[in-house]
């Protein structure tokens, strides 16, 4: 992974999948954050982002940056149904935020039979870093129960309740 651009910028019209191999591939960024992996969603309804069997190791920030490119997977939003998909992954001994989704679309839907982002059979070990949300521009209306959640931060930036 150190041979990669600092950030890789996909943007997102159509399903992609990230595939290991059947005994696991490791995306070893040997303490260092070359290869960030930032993703914009648009146009396409339910676009799906899967990740399989791949284990996301050593990842460190050097120093923090303001455009959101601190994290190993930043996802970007600009539609109102998606998902995010982990199956059979894995996060170890990284130090920075393993994982940021940044909503900018205030009509995104929540459905618990169907989530958004799904993390099956996956594994963190080690990670001192944490996990980021952050909710912009986004409107919440009659909800309840819609966050759950241990040592991540969450950030709510100019949404609006009722």
């Amino acid at each position: 992974m150190t041979k990669l651009p600092t950030i890789i910028t996909i943007d997102m019209f159509k399903n992609i999948f990230f595939i290991g191999n059947e005994s696991g591939t490791i995306f070893d960024y040997k303490n260092q954050n070359m290869g960030i992996l930032f993703f914009s969603l648009f146009e396409n309804e339910n676009i799906t982002l899967g990740f399989e069997n791949i284990s996301f190791e050593n990842f460190q920030i050097k120093e923090f940056r303001n455009n959101n490119a601190n994290e190993i997977i930043s996802i970007h939003p600009y539609i109102t149904y998606f998902h995010v998909i982990f199956n059979r992954c894995s996060f170890k001994n990284n130090y920075s935020t393993a994982f940021s989704l940044i909503t900018k679309n205030s009509k995104s839907k929540i459905n618990i039979d169907e989530p958004t982002i799904k993390f099956q059979d996956c594994g963190f070990y080690d990670n001192p870093g944490d996990i980021s949300i952050n909710f912009n521009n986004t409107t919440f209306v009659s909800n309840s129960g819609l966050i759950f959640s241990h040592y991540s931060n969450i950030i709510f930036d100019t949404c609006n309740y009722s």
